[in-house]
């Protein structure tokens, strides 16, 4: 028997049979998921309005946030969250909690989740060797590519990863203004009001994510095509062109404002998801 069992309602409400300590796993991992979303598109509007010289990534907002005072401490609690976050994607995609189903659409929705995990799973290992005080190895997207293009195929390969970036963000937009990410919020804990206004705030936050990664892929593929690994960007790099493009500065404050609103979602998600029975 599964972890998960699910009773569909017709108000298409889900409860998951879950234990409890899964529960309190999803919840804290999307709360660290968010807070690094909010660090990243907070510094990113700072950057549009002229109080830091760039956009940062997330290894970027890492060293930076290792130098607070207590840093390394808030840093230690967010990799925490970050190792919760990519265990519940295992347990989710393994187990099919959100009932996804053997079809390719099934299948590869939970892909999806599986790569989400191991991609925080490799934030969290990257905080662990930041505060560990190890010299970087890099392991960015540039170090990343450079690695590919080295391989037989990996220039292809390259190409190909960029354009299926390119389709899932494509997806994403297009689930989220379908409004599918909302039937994974419990209605019963919303009046219509908040479920209005998290609706709002999930779109508009997983569109800019979804449109920052595609400016972060057609880079791939540039850097796949052009042989050359330093045309590749991450997150900060793809902030940075956009705030490189005409009306840059705008279009940077609205990314970052993006980036917050998908934060400030997640950590929503961490309170009104529909994880386990209450």
């Amino acid at each position: 028997m599964n972890l998960a069992t699910a009773n569909q309602y017709p108000d298409r409400h889900r409860e998951y049979y879950l234990p409890a300590w899964l529960r309190v796993v999803a919840i804290i991992g999307f709360t660290a998921r968010g807070i690094i979303y909010l660090m990243v598109g907070g510094l990113a509007l700072g950057a549009a309005l002229g109080e830091r010289q760039s956009a940062p990534g997330s290894k970027r907002v890492m060293r930076e946030l290792a130098a607070w005072p207590l840093g390394k401490v808030l840093l230690s609690l967010l990799c925490v969250g970050w190792v919760f976050y990519a265990l519940w994607r295992v347990v989710q995609s393994l187990d099919d909690v959100d009932r996804c189903g053997k079809t390719l659409k099934g299948w590869s929705t939970r892909a999806g989740q599986l790569i989400n995990g191991l991609v925080s799973l490799g934030l969290a290992w990257g905080a662990v060797e930041m505060m560990a005080g190890r010299p970087e190895k890099g392991g960015g997207v540039r170090t990343w590519t450079a690695r590919a293009l080295n391989e037989p195929l990996g220039r292809w390969l390259a190409a190909a990863a960029g354009v299926g970036v390119l389709f899932w963000s494509a997806f994403n937009v297009s689930k989220a203004w379908r409004g599918r990410m909302v039937d994974e919020l419990d209605a019963r804990k919303l009046t219509p009001l908040w479920h209005w206004r998290l609706r709002l705030l999930g779109r508009v936050g997983e569109s800019t994510r979804s449109l920052v990664f595609a400016v972060s892929a057609v880079f791939l593929c540039l850097a796949a095509l052009d042989f050359n690994a330093r045309e590749a960007r991450g997150l900060g790099g793809a902030l940075n062109a956009l705030a490189a493009a005409p009306y840059g500065r705008a279009v940077l404050a609205a990314a970052g404002g993006g980036l917050l609103a998908y934060g400030a979602y997640q950590i929503a998600i961490a309170r009104y998801r529909q994880i386990g029975r209450q």
